[in-house]
C-alpha cells in the first residue's frame, strides 16, 4: 500500500466502513426478501391444500398446478372461503 497521510487513511477508511454497510444493507433486504417469500409461498401452499380437500370432498373437478399458478393469496382464500360456505350449504 501507498503511504498515505493521516487524513487520506481517514477518508479511505470511512469509504471503506460506507461500502460495507451498504453491501450488509443489501444483505439484509435480500434475507428478508427471501424469508417473506417463503412465508407467502407456505400460506398459498396451505390454501391450496384446502381447495384441493374441499373440492374433493364436494365432488368437483381437480385444479391443475397451471390452474392455480394463476391466482394470489387473495384469490386463493377468497376461493377456499367460497368452498368452505359451499360445503357448509352442502351439509345442511
Amino acid at each position: 500500500m501507498i503511504s498515505q497521510t493521516p487524513e487520506q487513511m481517514m477518508i479511505y477508511n470511512a469509504r471503506l466502513k460506507m461500502q460495507l454497510d451498504n453491501e450488509a444493507r443489501l444483505y439484509h433486504a435480500r434475507e428478508e426478501g427471501l424469508k417473506e417469500g417463503r412465508e407467502e409461498g407456505r400460506e398459498e401452499g396451505e390454501q391450496i391444500g384446502r381447495i384441493k380437500a374441499m373440492r374433493e370432498v364436494l365432488g368437483l373437478r381437480p385444479f391443475t398446478a397451471a390452474e392455480f399458478a394463476g391466482y394470489d393469496a387473495a384469490q386463493l382464500t377468497s376461493m377456499a372461503d367460497d368452498l368452505q360456505q359451499q360445503l357448509r350449504d352442502h351439509s345442511s
